[in-house]
């Protein structure tokens, strides 16, 4: 039985697939979410960390958008405040996957001013994602 917290979410802005968990697929799409969709997308992540197991997730920028407003970029930054320490536990690795100089610019520097609570890489390349992933979920 299917775990009640992890089901597949998808609005303009941001997708999640959660049907091969532990191993999580998250899209951030190029429109600009609206208020409404960046509570959907925290929703969702706050149900991913209601769920006991451990998981891995690859978030993948789609496009040349992605970037969020200010008011998303310090809401997000206290939910990680906030749920730190469960991300620590549950999360075993993250892989950004991006092909675009200003996202892979933008999560350094935002890595660099607040790191993520588990280990993570940022790549151009889906299967070398997938790999990474599949090696932290088995440490």
């Amino acid at each position: 039985m299917k775990n009640q917290y992890l089901v597949n979410f998808s609005n303009e802005c941001f997708s999640s697939n959660t049907d091969n968990f532990p191993f999580i697929y998250i899209e951030m799409k190029e429109k600009r979410p609206t208020d409404k969709e960046f509570d959907e997308y925290l929703t969702t992540l706050n149900n991913l960390y209601l769920q006991d197991e451990k998981f891995t997730f690859l978030m993948k920028f789609t496009g040349k958008g992605g970037y969020l407003k200010s008011e998303h970029r310090i809401k997000l930054g206290n939910w990680i405040k906030k749920n730190k320490e469960r991300m620590s536990i549950q999360c075993k690795g993250a892989a950004f996957v991006t092909d675009s100089a200003l996202h892979k610019f933008l999560l350094q520097a935002i890595f660099s001013v607040q790191k993520p609570p588990y280990e993570y890489i940022v790549t151009k390349e889906d299967e070398k994602a997938k790999e990474w992933l599949k090696k932290q979920l088995e440490k």
